[in-house]
């Protein structure tokens, strides 16, 4: 996908020149002719070239957005974050660096959605996926960044991770939690979150991390469920 854009980059840049190149020979032949010599023929093929590459600029900046927002679509998910596909690459791409250091990994999951679908309706579920979303990615980005790896799940990869950041930033989680469930009167937000961070001695790879976070993500959830039935 990136070798794709540049090559419609240059061509652009091409095109530009090109452009520039016409214009400028139009004007040489326009008004430093020769007294008596007519260069009519070539000042008509020559501005209707230049009409063509105008059209053909034209036309490159439109597939240039239109592959702009095809990459979007792609790597971003209905509510806004990245979406699964994203994160797959990001694991690979961490994967095959020589050391991923201080990455930490941060997994999340709505409490009750299927029960907010279920007694509400696929809208109040929709919105309780959305509202989600949105302060997970407050929280942690720009420092990371945010997905949605299905239904009910989130996923957030931080860059420079450090336990006692990470753990300040999801008592900031729990705050806005507590925020946004006041005065509800249908089913309140409750995210389960577990985290871990990169650790040769635990981990050969990222999905070893993920898979790390997600076992306390799940122990998390457990405890919120046993706080609830009390």
């Amino acid at each position: 996908m990136k070798k794709e854009k540049s090559v419609l980059h240059l061509c652009e840049c091409i095109l530009l020149a090109l452009v520039i190149l016409l214009i400028i020979d139009l004007y040489l032949l326009k008004f430093l002719q020769e007294p008596g010599v007519s260069y009519y023929p070539m000042l008509r093929l020559m501005e209707i070239a230049l009409a063509l590459l105008v059209v053909t600029l034209a036309l490159s900046l439109i597939q240039r957005e239109l592959l702009s927002r095809l990459i979007v679509k792609a790597f971003r998910d209905i509510t806004g974050v990245h979406n699964k596909t994203s994160l797959e690459k990001l694991i690979l791409e961490l994967n095959n660096r020589p050391s991923t250091f201080g990455i930490g990994v941060m997994m999340f999951d709505l409490n009750d959605l299927k029960y907010c679908n279920d007694t509400f309706g696929h809208a109040a579920g929709d919105k309780y996926i959305q509202d989600a979303a949105k302060l997970i990615s407050e929280v942690f980005e720009p420092a990371g960044v945010c997905y949605r790896i299905g239904g009910d799940e989130f996923c957030a990869v931080i860059r420079h991770a450090r336990s006692e950041w990470v753990e300040e930033r999801l008592r900031r989680l729990e705050y806005l939690e507590w925020k946004y469930n006041e005065g509800k009167t249908d089913v309140p937000m409750r995210i389960a979150y577990g985290y871990a961070i990169f650790d040769e001695q635990y981990d050969k790879n990222m999905e070893e991390t993920r898979n790390r976070a997600d076992v306390k993500m799940y122990e998390k959830k457990r405890a919120i469920k046993a706080e609830e039935r009390k």
